[in-house]
């Protein structure tokens, strides 16, 4: 009988136990599904675009969300547009793995608009697996058109994750973004009427001028461990790095002279990557003179005396600067047009002063705007003050700038006692754009769920 009692009582506890835990269990939020954008425009020259299709959580389970499509008058799937995933029945359905936030929808033009004329159709969320629903954004507006300027969107800039490689440029009336590894190029050469060039800033590049006035007077006697360590970030240097507003008339290579004999022979770092340890990109010597409305940039190992390479950069009326890899041997593809982009996101050698000295810094999370091509404005979030709140009629009501690093690190804060990052929600920003369109933009992440820095998201909304 004691056998019997205990064993109905630990069947009896068992129950208790699993009942407890069951109802301590919480239940899962609303899943819900929405696009990153309200509209998305493809203009003559865009053969394709994505916009993405994002859920409030994770599941366990893969994710259906079903759309339906709706043509405009003289818009015809199959013959103006095709998508991926494609269409059956004029319903698309877009698979979100097990465990993940986001997929994509590839929307692919099969042939442009006649002159003045406008295609388009609109996508909306009819239902989402696992007992999800439509959230925000449940309707997309596409339009084929000469020249299309978004209403908006949610952007996810690839960075690049913790060790952020890549330097992203975005569009905003375009809704684009336009990705570079950051270590492809190594000077930029002003395409405007100066003959200025800039160091590559994404890679802490410092340069360092000497004496000489030819490469193969400048050798190891001169070039020491000692003059090299002199020139790498983080130390009281700012002497060797290009001044971090972007006025060409401070960057450390002086303006080049017309008289070759007056340009000064310079020891470049190229600097180094954000790998774990840092991956140094070495030193070379370098000297650079006109020729005619070009540059010749002439280099070699800091122990040659013989054997320089010499290559011609031209300049570029479209965009600031022609950008030059030296590991290449060529003008490389950097930023896009100049009326192509409004900012970039990149890491940045800064300054930081201690109350005493002034040092060479390095700053991932950085922003820098297309200086002298657009304007913004960072206003400050208050009871009567929102970012929701803000329309076209406060515009007048800010002082926008042609400001480089108005945005700069401003997005995000850093508590020195934890170690951690959060978004500055206390500010939002707003931008006229290289076309004149008013933007409202605030961020809204920059970490993963893991907690890493690198993966930024911000939104913003034509005014």
């Amino acid at each position: 009988m004691t056998k019997y009692l205990l064993k109905l009582f630990a069947i009896a506890w068992a129950l208790i136990v699993i009942a407890g835990c069951e109802e301590s269990e919480e239940p899962l939020p609303q899943l819900l599904a929405g696009f990153t954008s309200t509209s998305l425009g493809l203009a003559l020259a865009d053969d394709e675009k994505s916009v993405d299709i994002e859920l409030s959580r994770t599941d366990q389970n893969p994710t259906t969300v079903r759309l339906n499509v709706a043509d405009a008058a003289g818009t015809e799937y199959g013959t103006d547009y095709e998508t991926v995933p494609a269409a059956s029945g004029g319903k698309i359905n877009v698979e979100i793995p097990a465990n993940g936030t986001s997929a994509a929808l590839i929307i692919k033009k099969l042939r442009n608009p006649e002159f003045g004329e406008v295609k388009s159709f609109s996508l909306t969320i009819s239902s989402v697996s696992n007992e999800g629903s439509a959230g925000n954004n449940s309707k997309l507006e596409v339009t084929f058109e000469e020249n299309p300027t978004s209403s908006g969107a949610i952007l996810m800039p690839e960075v690049g994750g913790p060790e952020q490689p890549n330097q992203v440029f975005i569009d905003l009336s375009k809704q684009s973004a336009t990705v570079v590894s950051k270590d492809i190029w190594d000077l930029a050469f002003s395409g405007g009427n100066e003959f200025r060039v800039m160091l590559n800033y994404a890679t802490y590049a410092m340069a360092r001028a000497t004496d000489k006035t030819e490469l193969a007077d400048v050798t190891e006697t001169l070039v020491t461990e000692e003059f090299k360590n002199e020139m790498v970030v983080g130390q009281v240097n700012t002497a060797y790095m290009d001044d971090p507003s972007g006025d060409l008339s401070k960057t450390v290579i002086a303006e080049i002279s017309a008289t070759a004999s007056e340009n000064k022979v310079y020891v470049l770092n190229r600097g180094q990557l954000d790998t774990d340890p840092s991956t140094e990109r070495g030193f070379v010597k370098l000297k650079i003179a006109r020729n005619g409305d070009a540059y010749d940039i002439t280099y070699g190992d800091i122990n040659a005396t013989a054997g320089f390479t010499t290559v011609t950069v031209s300049k570029n009326a479209d965009t600031n600067f022609s950008y030059f890899s030296i590991s290449e041997n060529k003008v490389v593809d950097v930023a896009p047009m100049d009326s192509n982009w409004d900012f970039v996101l990149t890491t940045f050698t800064n300054t930081y002063f201690d109350g005493t000295d002034l040092y060479s810094y390095k700053f991932k999370d950085f922003v820098l705007t297309n200086y002298g091509h657009m304007k913004i404005a960072k206003v400050d979030v208050t009871a009567e003050v929102t970012y929701d709140g803000f329309t076209r009629d406060d515009v007048p009501g800010v002082s926008l700038e042609d400001h480089r690093t108005g945005i700069g690190s401003s997005w995000r804060l850093f508590d020195f006692p934890t170690f951690t990052y959060t978004i500055n929600t206390k500010i939002f920003y707003i931008v006229e754009d290289t076309d004149g369109n008013h933007y409202k933009l605030k961020f809204t992440k920059m970490l993963n769920d893991q907690g890493e820095r690198g993966y930024p998201e911000f939104v913003y909304e034509l005014l």
